[in-house]
């Protein structure tokens, strides 16, 4: 058969039926200047350079969705307790030192939650100090006034499976901040 630049291109049959005359040719080897008449002629280095311009997009996105399945995957990992974890559960509360509640807040760790507005900070501080506040110096740079209006903080509760109690009286409410961060903070 004589090849013209007009004549279509005859294919062998290891070449797909849907890949592109000119792609097929640089594919299966053969040097032919011959294409279809929708296929203008094109030298081999562009359509390799296309193949790997091709083959890099295609990478990313395989990079991509692998990335965006692992994150996922981290995710759920992250929001769901660690197996053989115990969650913990924490009753919190506040009086003046006279017996008048000035608050109190349900503490739930691992995961995080219950009804303490700063469940998460609240919990990573007490796993710090194993639920102990009294251990904690949350805010050592912060002043506080004289001013004595004591307040009596208490935690009981269960914690990584044992049960705790603990009470401290502070001197004003600022200084059970500096000591104890948002623990208290609800």
């Amino acid at each position: 058969m004589i090849i013209t630049p007009s004549s279509p291109v005859m294919f062998s049959a290891s070449a797909p039926a849907d890949v592109h005359p000119e792609t097929s040719r640089i594919l299966l080897g053969r040097r032919t200047s011959a294409c279809t008449p929708r296929c203008p002629a094109r030298s081999r280095t562009v359509l390799i350079e296309r193949l790997r311009k091709l083959l890099a997009k295609l990478t990313r996105r395989v990079l991509l969705a692998t990335a965006l399945t692992a994150g996922t995957m981290a995710t759920v990992a992250a929001v769901a307790p660690a197996q053989g974890e115990t969650p913990s559960t924490v009753r919190l509360s506040l009086d003046n030192g006279r017996g008048a509640a000035l608050g109190n807040a349900v503490l739930t760790c691992h995961p995080a939650g219950g009804t303490h507005k700063n469940a998460a900070k609240a919990c990573s501080d007490l796993d710090a100090v194993g639920a102990d506040f009294r251990l904690m110096t949350a805010k050592p740079a912060m002043a506080c006034t004289l001013q004595y209006q004591p307040v009596t903080a208490k935690l009981e509760g269960n914690w990584r499976g044992r049960t705790v109690s603990f009470t401290e009286t502070y001197p004003n409410s600022c200084a059970l901040t500096v000591e104890t961060g948002v623990v208290f903070d609800f």
